[in-house]
């Protein structure tokens, strides 16, 4: 489970839904990933796994509600010329 959960971060696979579909399309991921094609392992035993790979009352997933960016600072509002600080 671990080298497959591995596998699919190295892949860029972000979402275990995904990453479980893969394995039931692809045979070379299934057998990466150390599984006979065909007899891979849902969803949910990626979830599970999780959750007891990281034994946490914490999630381990990023929230998401993101910070803010800040803003750039204003530039002059000049045209064809250099701006002048006096």
């Amino acid at each position: 489970m671990q080298r497959s959960y591995l596998l699919s971060i190295d892949f860029k696979v972000h979402s275990l839904t995904d990453w479980a579909a893969q394995l039931k399309i692809n045979p070379l991921y299934a057998i990466l990933s150390g599984f006979h094609f065909g007899d891979t392992p849902g969803v949910g035993t990626f979830y599970d796994f999780l959750n007891r790979l990281w034994d946490s009352d914490s999630d381990n997933l990023s929230p998401h509600i993101h910070p803010l960016k800040k803003e750039k600072s204003a530039k002059a509002k000049t045209e064809g010329r250099k701006s002048r600080i006096y």
